[in-house]
């Protein structure tokens, strides 16, 4: 396999999987961050996150080839309550957890994400606004019985990529 860069030049094979296999050390310290916060796992989801084992093969994460930043990460129905900030998401599944409060603020600088799941959580309150402003690239928003409150932001109208949503069982106007 021969890889060519944006200019034309080859890239060494070597240097390109390594970089891939490497990662992004703010990703996984991201992971530890949220890995700490969890007081139960009786799945043993986390048996895996430790320095044994990259932590693009981590269970429930997926990082991408081209620079190796955890792009998924898809942890449905493990009972948690903290959100991770990882600022290359593009797939975000968090649904059947005890998350709770407002729509997380953290997803908010999370520009890259394409679907989010957060379905069968405790979330209360409105959500923004500008909502769809803050997600370019969202196709999927999943937001199905999470006590939601208000309106339904016009924004969301505005995302060209927009494909579905799912917001039954909220009490929005």
């Amino acid at each position: 396999m021969r890889l060519i860069s944006r200019i034309g030049a080859p890239i060494p094979t070597t240097t390109f999987l390594r970089a891939a296999f490497l990662g992004n050390e703010t990703d996984k310290l991201a992971l530890l961050g949220f890995k700490s916060q969890i007081t139960e796992d009786p799945a043993r989801v986390f048996a895996s996150w430790n320095d044994s084992v990259h932590f693009c093969q981590w269970t429930g994460v997926k990082c991408g080839l081209r620079h190796g930043r955890v792009i998924r990460l898809n942890l449905k129905g493990r009972g948690w309550q903290k959100m991770p900030s990882i600022t290359k998401l593009r797939l975000l599944g968090l649904s059947v957890n005890s998350l709770s409060g407002e729509f997380p603020p953290p997803l908010y600088n999370l520009s890259s994400l394409e679907l989010i799941s957060l379905s069968f959580n405790n979330f209360s309150g409105n959500l923004r606004s500008g909502l769809g402003n803050y997600f370019p690239n969202l196709q999927i928003l999943y937001l199905a019985k999470c006590q939601f409150i208000g309106s339904i932001p016009s924004s969301l109208a505005n995302g060209s990529k927009l494909l579905e949503l799912d917001f039954p069982v909220n009490n929005f106007t």
